[in-house]
């Protein structure tokens, strides 16, 4: 029921596949150095494992930054998932050498939080994923990233889930040949973007370029990175479940912001 995590903890979502970055068991970020800064060590256990930051990482933030910190952990998501697109559709797609118009100047700068919720809300407003991968590939994210809010809801489909709890245990051995060959590969590619992007193998390039197109695998990579804001409620510790009585239903609307249903009954 809601709020129960079962999924993959640090360390279950990497496999030969998707390697980690050093030790997946080393804990928190405790032993912050005289010369390092607070504000580094939190990044670093952001970029490394964002469920173990806690409240030895957040309070020296939190005591400079005051009501500020949310904007600094938003900037922090921006960069972080800068990077893992980049390095992620550097090794998807052929370098393009070609002289692009000039981006223009944005009428309103927004800040990092608001920037961000348009962000998911665009993404989920028009992408091309349907119900299912949209679904499998946001649990993957809660589960690994251990986001107590995004566990406790459950994409609905009019009164059904589209996930129920035997495709859920499907999806947490896909690398036994449980699921499609494409939600396999999908599976693959959001363990490899969340743990470890620069080291994705050329074999699952290869295998996602076989089972989507170029605006298919564009269309994920966002949808996982819209899904991976995760880790800014996770990093702030306010991912609370929307009930520990049960799943909440979820849906999506049609301008891409999530729409909170009601407690579903076993």
């Amino acid at each position: 029921m809601g709020g129960e995590r079962g999924g993959p903890r640090r360390g279950d979502a990497r496999s030969d596949s998707a390697p980690s970055r050093g030790d997946p068991h080393r804990g928190t970020r405790t032993d912050i150095g005289p010369a390092e800064s607070p504000e580094a060590a939190f990044v670093d256990q952001f970029v490394d494992y964002v469920a173990d930051i806690d409240d030895a990482l957040r309070a020296p933030l939190a005591a400079k930054y005051g009501k500020s910190l949310r904007n600094f952990v938003e900037a922090v998501y921006i960069i972080d998932q800068s990077v893992r697109l980049g390095l992620t559709h550097a090794r998807l797609f052929p370098a393009v050498d070609a002289d692009f118009e000039a981006v223009p100047e944005p009428a309103e700068i927004l800040p990092p939080t608001r920037a961000n919720m348009k962000w998911h809300d665009e993404i989920l407003a028009h992408g091309v994923m349907d119900d299912l991968m949209r679904e499998v590939v946001r649990l993957r994210g809660s589960w690994y990233h251990d986001c107590d809010l995004c566990n406790s809801c459950r994409l609905v489909d009019g009164q059904t889930v589209v996930v129920d709890a035997d495709l859920e245990a499907r999806i947490h051995t896909y690398r036994e040949g449980t699921m499609s060959p494409a939600h396999t590969a999908a599976l693959a590619y959001a363990d490899a973007y969340m743990v470890d992007p620069a080291a994705m193998p050329e074999e699952l390039a290869d295998e996602l370029r076989s089972r989507f197109t170029r605006a298919e695998l564009l269309a994920l990579t966002l949808e996982m990175s819209s899904w991976n804001y995760q880790k800014v409620l996770v990093a702030l510790a306010i991912d609370h479940p929307v009930s520990t009585e049960g799943f909440t239903a979820i849906t999506v609307g049609s301008d891409g912001a999530l729409q909170i249903g009601e407690l579903l009954r076993s």
